[in-house]
């Protein structure tokens, strides 16, 4: 399991717009595509993740005890934050469960060679034209 795994895992989980993982990355600063939705929280989790594992390539191993305790630390400074707003704290979360659930699955050693793809959800087209015939029909 490694970094990298892990950062593809989080971008499946959470989506491109909480984690933009650059699929070409070679090192720490270029990891994200872009910008993150909670961009400085994002980079701060993941910096701290990468320097708390003693990380120094994308590819070295990361350590599950180790990552939960950033977790923990970061994310009891973001609930204690006066300005933390509902999206940080449904964010912070989402991330914790998401790597929470990486730990606990299995995974492939090497995830470079396949991106994973998000989550395409569908929705339901209403046709509204009918009940708004229906709701005048009653009216009349």
């Amino acid at each position: 399991m490694t970094f990298k795994d892990y950062l593809f895992h989080l971008e499946n989980r959470l989506g491109y717009h909480q984690v933009p993982v650059n699929p070409a990355a070679e090192s720490p600063k270029d990891i994200f595509e872009g910008c993150a939705l909670h961009d400085e929280l994002t980079k701060q989790l993941v910096r701290a993740i990468y320097k708390r594992n003693k990380c120094r390539r994308l590819d070295d191993t990361i350590d599950r005890e180790k990552t939960e305790l950033v977790l923990k630390e970061i994310r009891s400074a973001v609930i204690q934050e006066s300005g933390t707003d509902i999206d940080r704290y449904h964010f912070i979360n989402d991330f914790c469960r998401a790597s929470d659930e990486f730990f606990v699955t299995d995974h492939p050693s090497s995830q470079s060679d396949s991106i994973p793809s998000p989550k395409k959800e569908t929705a339901d087209v209403v046709n509204l034209r009918a009940y708004r015939n229906r709701r005048m029909r009653w009216r009349a």
